[in-house]
Parts: C-alpha cells; sequence; structure tokens
C-alpha cells in the first residue's frame, strides 16, 4: 500500500519496512531482512536524521544479518 501511494513520503513507511525485516529475520531469511532494515534505515535517516535512537536499533538489526 505505501509503495502504490507515494509510501517514500510518509514517515510510517519506514517502520512497515522494519517490522518485514523482523519476519524475514524471524523465518531465518537474513538476506531478505538485511534489504528490509537497510531501506528503513535510509528512510529514518532522511525523515529524522541518523542520531535518532530508531536509526541506532535498524543498525543494530542489520548487524545481526552479518554474514549474508
Amino acid at each position: 500500500v505505501f509503495r502504490e501511494n507515494d509510501g517514500y513520503g510518509d514517515v510510517h513507511y519506514s517502520a512497515a519496512l522494519e517490522i518485514f525485516g523482523q519476519i524475514c529475520l524471524a523465518e531465518g531469511d537474513k538476506a531478505e531482512a538485511l534489504n528490509y532494515f537497510e531501506e528503513a534505515r535510509d528512510l529514518i535517516a532522511r525523515d529524522y536524521g541518523m542520531d535518532n535512537p530508531t536509526y541506532e536499533a535498524i543498525c543494530q538489526s542489520i548487524e545481526r544479518c552479518d554474514g549474508c
């Protein structure tokens, strides 16, 4: 829905991507999780800045995908 309706401009889109990443990670698909987390991280940096606690949390999720 976000992608179809210009979701890239919606600040909530990054949260949806992060949730999809968590689901993929729980299912063992680290490569797909990494894709979602990186996209979420980039949107959070754009919308809130890199000093935001959510940005740091996403970076930690990306670290959990190490070795993808």
